[in-house]
């Protein structure tokens, strides 16, 4: 099974500001859905979902209908763009301090950071928007190899080493 399908098609490529003036023009009634369709070159279907999206998401007073997480892709991520950070420099900075995390700790992990942000929390494929993760089992280090390699140390090795 592949792991990382690529595209043979340019199909589903639009391009995101054409549908944010196409869905303007049409919920500010300027033009129908078919002329803006055929103006734009993007199918009736498409500009019909939309619209529907963005007339739910103003019901609900939503700033917009295109969602917070950077794409139209990302609809079933859970994280927003910056939680995800936050959460992958915590995960670098506790790798630094070498403490790894396992997969399972990981999964767990994020579960827990998305139940304490009130998200909804599904598997995540995380792997592939944040390529200096890779969760795997951790490396074992000694204590004393861990509380030896510090700025501190190195800082007054080199100092005797260049001293020499």
């Amino acid at each position: 099974m592949v792991r990382t399908y690529k595209s043979k098609t340019e199909r589903s490529s639009l391009d995101e500001e054409r549908i944010k003036t196409a869905v303007s023009e049409i919920t500010l009634k300027v033009l129908s859905i078919t002329k803006v369709a055929e103006k734009d070159g993007i199918k009736p279907a498409t500009l019909q979902h939309r619209v529907e999206k963005f007339r739910i998401a103003s019901k609900e007073n939503q700033s917009s209908s295109f969602n917070l997480y950077g794409s139209k892709y990302t609809v079933a991520q859970v994280f927003t763009a910056e939680k995800e950070k936050l959460f992958s420099e915590y995960l670098l900075a506790c790798s630094k301090m070498h403490f790894g995390f396992s997969l399972q700790q990981f999964s767990t992990l994020a579960y827990e950071y998305a139940e304490y942000l009130g998200c909804r929390f599904g598997i995540q494929d995380n792997g592939n928007r944040n390529q200096e993760l890779s969760p795997r089992k951790p490396e074992n280090t000694s204590a004393a190899r861990s509380f030896a390699f510090n700025k501190t140390a190195v800082a007054k090795f080199s100092l005797i080493i260049l001293s020499v």
